[in-house]
């Protein structure tokens, strides 16, 4: 991948879905990972995530937000395997009724729960270890510690929306699937997922 020519991956805009394609041929994996139907790309700029024709053909099925897949190559030990860059415009953050909204303070390393606590704004979530030593003090290292959803309330424009895949990026980089999305990839059988459930509530 050329950084510098016209159909430059880096040439995306960030909240845009880009007018041409991408080169994307290709990828070069450690020949000691696992190929596997969903590949994390967060080493690159804008976020997305690789995923296999097994993978796209599953969730095509689905209501998505708007997206694209760009054709891509992934190269292992010197053999080119045929993906997907799904590029895909699915932040839901603005539509997150913090006032409302429970997060737990997990441990990264045991998943314990050390507590649930209310976030007045993305911002003070954002700033994640300054809320973690207020709250907390000598008690907590922030960096064995995350916030995540424990129960998520939002707004009426969420549920309009009625996307099956989404993210919240003010949380995260995780991805979010509805239960239905949820059962087919399970279904399917998709290799390279880990799933948890969170509890997402709308207004009314």
């Amino acid at each position: 991948m050329n950084r510098y020519s016209e159909d430059s991956f880096w040439k995306i805009k960030l909240s845009e879905i880009p007018d041409f394609t991408p080169n994307l041929d290709c990828l070069i994996v450690d020949r000691r990972a696992k190929l596997s139907d969903l590949l994390s790309s967060s080493i690159l700029d804008p976020e997305g995530i690789f995923v296999s024709p097994k993978f796209k053909a599953t969730i095509d099925q689905f209501k998505l937000p708007p997206c694209e897949f760009f054709p891509a190559k992934v190269e292992k030990k010197g053999k080119k395997t045929d993906y997907y860059f799904l590029y895909q415009l699915s932040d839901c953050s603005s539509d997150i009724l913090f006032s409302e909204t429970k997060f737990a303070v997990v441990n990264l390393f045991t998943g314990e729960i050390l507590d649930t606590i209310h976030i007045g704004s993305k911002e003070e979530l954002r700033d994640s270890s300054k809320l973690l030593r207020n709250r907390f003090g000598a008690r907590i290292d922030a960096l064995d510690f995350q916030i995540k959803p424990h129960c998520l309330k939002l707004k009426d424009s969420f549920h309009q929306k009625g996307w099956d895949m989404f993210t919240f990026s003010v949380i995260g980089l995780n991805y979010y699937v509805s239960y239905p999305l949820r059962e087919r990839m399970l279904e399917a059988n998709l290799t390279g997922i880990e799933m948890g459930m969170v509890d997402l509530q709308c207004r009314g």
